[in-house]
């Protein structure tokens, strides 16, 4: 039997339920933990909990636009020092320089070496920004040696690997200024050494992936080499 205490209770309006992420009082005191050792959080889980925080992703805003490139842009990272951005581009260029919009000098801009469109481009580890590594759809995995003073004598890019696709993404190792791992389209995982003419055995190969059934959720598994599985969750 309806009366008019339910029909009451069904017009009161439902609470919005708001997701549970990290305040800017809880992000500012966990940045300033680590930055003064007082905390066991690793930058890498400062970042992960930054990109968890609404109310960070609230205060985002546009600070500057660059015009830098011929053609797409597919990688922009920050240098070691916070003080510039890399990006490459379809246009096999690679650019440096800096964010702020009241940046007066232009980018430091050189051809990766690259014959294919630049995918992403990571400056090495304790190089002063001076190694960057690049990958692109032509499925080259080369470095730059940028000259000290930031002028053009000296420079030069060398290929270090090759994958039989398109290769996508880096890894560098922040402990190590010469090892850096690439994957492709080829499923293959290299572990790159700058010291090397040429890296040629690969870490991991993907031989499989397996997906769910049509109407199943979640994501799928992939079989690598050695008979080792890596599941995706």
């Amino acid at each position: 039997v309806e009366g008019p205490a339910m029909e009451e209770e069904r017009e009161q309006p439902q609470a919005k339920i708001s997701p549970s992420r990290p305040s800017g009082i809880a992000l500012l005191r966990a940045r300033e933990s680590v930055a003064g050792g007082r905390s066991r959080w690793t930058p890498k889980r400062l970042t992960d909990f930054h990109r968890g925080s609404l109310d960070m992703v609230r205060r985002l805003e546009c600070h500057a636009k660059h015009e830098w490139h011929d053609g797409c842009v597919n990688t922009v990272c920050w240098t070691d020092d916070g003080r510039h951005i890399i990006s490459g581009s379809d246009d096999t260029h690679i650019c440096i320089g800096e964010w702020s919009s009241t940046a007066k000098s232009k980018p430091f801009r050189y051809d990766s070496g690259h014959r294919l469109n630049v995918f992403q481009a990571r400056p090495l580890p304790f190089s002063n920004n001076k190694n960057i590594v690049t990958c692109g759809a032509d499925g080259e995995v080369r470095v730059a040696h940028l000259p000290e003073g930031g002028g053009r004598d000296g420079l030069c890019t060398r290929h270090l690997g090759q994958h039989g696709g398109r290769a996508h993404k880096l890894a560098t190792i922040p402990s190590d200024a010469d090892t850096f791992l690439s994957c492709g389209e080829d499923g293959v995982v290299l572990s790159v050494d700058t010291r090397d003419t040429r890296a040629t055995s690969p870490v991991l190969r993907v031989r499989e992936v397996r997906r769910p059934p049509e109407g199943e959720g979640g994501l799928p598994s992939t079989a690598a080499g050695g008979g080792r599985e890596i599941g995706l969750n």
